[in-house]
């Protein structure tokens, strides 16, 4: 069974188009699950939020095997403010 935790959140509005950009930092325990995998592993779910929806989102799957490099990917992708729909294509380039 594996375990799930948010490790971090962070949020940005970007007030011209009034839209809400969250950021969800999720580190998923794997030892229960796969003795011979590393301990965890950090994911990011963003979500767009337009007048209270969910209009898009992204969920992007072990982005780090360690919270301080995990952490450090997320303070980009929301300094920059990367939506949902290019935020593989970010990734793939911080990576």
């Amino acid at each position: 069974m594996k375990n799930h935790s948010i490790i971090a959140k962070r949020t940005d509005v970007l007030s011209k188009e009034e839209t809400v950009l969250d950021y969800s930092l999720i580190m998923t325990d794997r030892r229960q699950h796969d003795l011979f995998s590393e301990s965890a592993v950090y994911s990011v779910l963003i979500l767009q939020i337009e007048n209270g929806i969910t209009t898009e989102y992204e969920f992007l799957y072990d982005i780090a095997r360690d919270e301080e490099n995990a952490v450090a990917i997320l303070d980009v992708l929301v300094y920059n403010n990367v939506m949902p729909t290019n935020a593989k294509e970010v990734l793939a380039e911080i990576l």
